[in-house]
C-alpha cells in the first residue's frame, strides 16, 4: 500500500467528518508554522510520511533536517512544516503516531545492533508487524541497523514446529525431497534439539533456526553446523542476553520484539 494511502485512510479515520474543533472555533484562514520535535535521543524514521503531507491537497509545505536512520538528541527538530494552522492541526496526530511508532522501532533495533557490533552476527526482525504496515516497519529496523528477515510466507520456504510435527520421523528425507522440488528456493529450517540440528545439519538447507536453546546449547549447534548452512537463535532475546547470544558464534539473532513491542519514540509537534 501507498504511504499516502496510508495516511488518508488514517486521516479519515481520525475525522471522518472533518476536525470539529477548529471548525467550531473558526480559526482564521492563516499560515502557521509547525515544527517535529524529538523529546528524547532516538534514532529517525517515517520521514516519508512528513514529506507526504505535501501532496494532500491542504497547502501544506515540508523541510525536512536529517535523513531516516539519523540519530537525533533531545530537542532537535526532525522536520518543519508550513500551511494554514487548521490543517496543521488536522495532520498533527496522524504524523505523531506514525513518526513515532517508526522511529520507536529503528531506536530500538539499534540498541540491540550496537551490543553486537562486535561479533559477525547481525539483527533481524519477524513477520510480527502491524498488519499493512509491515514494509514501513521492516524498513524501520534497516534505519536502525538491522536486516530483514522474510517478508512474507511467499519469499522462501521456512519448516518450523508445527511442520516437523506432521512430519515426524521423515524430516530428512521430506527435506531432501523438498531440495530437489524447489531448488532455487530459500530453505530455513526451525530447530529445537541438538538432534534436530544434527539431521538438518546433514539437509541441503540455506540455515538452520535455533530455537530458545540456551547459549551452551547454541555453542554445540554452532560446532554442529556446517560453513554452508547459516545459523539463526531466536526466542527468549533480550538486550541483556543478545550480546552473550552473538559470541556464541552464531550467523545471525532474530528478535520479534523490535517490531511488535518497540515503544513509540517521544516526539512533540509545536505550532507557531
Amino acid at each position: 500500500m501507498k504511504i499516502l494511502d496510508l495516511i488518508q485512510m488514517a486521516l479519515k479515520e481520525d475525522a471522518p467528518l472533518g476536525d470539529l474543533t477548529c471548525q467550531s472555533l473558526a480559526l482564521p484562514n492563516e499560515n502557521a508554522v509547525g515544527f517535529f520535535v524529538a523529546k528524547e535521543d532516538l534514532v529517525l524514521s517515517g520521514l516519508d510520511f512528513i514529506l507526504a503531507l505535501k501532496e494532500l491537497n491542504l497547502k501544506i509545505e515540508v523541510e525536512t533536517f536529517f535523513k531516516d536512520g539519523s540519530t537525533l538528541k533531545k530537542g532537535q527538530n526532525i522536520a518543519q512544516v508550513f500551511g494554514p494552522w487548521a490543517n496543521l492541526l488536522l495532520v498533527e496526530r496522524v504524523s505523531l503516531n506514525l513518526l513515532g511508532k517508526l522511529s520507536g522501532i529503528a531506536t530500538l533495533t539499534h540498541k540491540f545492533f550496537s551490543e553486537i557490533q562486535h561479533t559477525k552476527c547481525k539483527i533481524l526482525d519477524t513477520r510480527k508487524t502491524s498488519p499493512l504496515f509491515r514494509d514501513l516497519e521492516k524498513k524501520a529496523v534497516v534505519h536502525g541497523g538491522g536486516m530483514n528477515h522474510r517478508m512474507n510466507l511467499s519469499d522462501e520456504i521456512m519448516i518450523k514446529e508445527n511442520h516437523i510435527t506432521r512430519f515426524g520421523d521423515d524430516l530428512k528425507s521430506t527435506l531432501m525431497s523438498l531440495r530437489q522440488k524447489c531448488p532455487n528456493t530459500k530453505i530455513t529450517v526451525e530447530c529445537q534439539t541438538l538432534n534436530e540440528v544434527r539431521i538438518v545439519s546433514q539437509c541441503p538447507v540455506d540455515k538452520i533456526l535455533l530455537d530458545n536453546m540456551d547459549n551452551d546449547h547454541l555453542k554445540i549447534a554452532v560446532s554442529i553446523i556446517p560453513k554452508s548452512i547459516k545459523s539463526e537463535a531466536s526466542g527468549n532475546m533480550s538486550l541483556t542476553r543478545v550480546k552473550s547470544v552473538a559470541e556464541t558464534g552464531v550467523d545471525f539473532i532474530s528478535v520479534g520484539a523490535i517490531t511488535h513491542s518497540a515503544p513509540v519514540a517521544d516526539i512533540s509537534f509545536l505550532l507557531n
